[in-house]
């Protein structure tokens, strides 16, 4: 098969080169292969049924406590404004070589100037 051959490629390297690497430390590996083993691959999730009203209305106090644990903490929202429009344009070749001196020489970008050499950012 085609569609296996890199599967049977991992699974020789693995037995010449890690079985007993494998066999003292318990673990078994698995080789999947997409077309093969998809219930295996891909994870798929039933909906839950729905609790019906009448459930849902009676008061008690540990259903409660432990949906309020469970609740997903969720991130304050931006504010809702206008928000500032950005001109598309090209980046320029000189903001390009500024970065990548600025990186190499581990300095924020602003303590890169246009107007000094390399020689001198360097000190000699």
């Amino acid at each position: 098969m085609e569609l296996d051959t890199l599967g049977g490629m991992a699974r020789r390297t693995l037995a010449a080169k890690y079985e007993s690497y494998d066999a003292a430390l318990s673990l078994q590996r698995q080789i999947l292969c997409y077309n093969k083993d998809v219930k295996e691959i891909y994870y798929d999730v039933e909906p839950q049924p729905e609790e019906p009203e009448g459930l849902a209305a009676e008061p008690s106090s540990a259903p409660q406590a432990s949906a309020v644990a469970a609740a997903p903490i969720v991130a304050a929202a931006p504010p809702a404004g206008p928000a500032a429009q950005v001109l598309d344009e090209p980046v320029k070749a000189i903001d390009i070589v500024r970065a990548i001196v600025a990186q190499k020489l581990k300095k924020q970008l602003t303590e890169v100037p246009l107007t000094s050499a390399i020689k001198d950012l360097v000190n000699g």
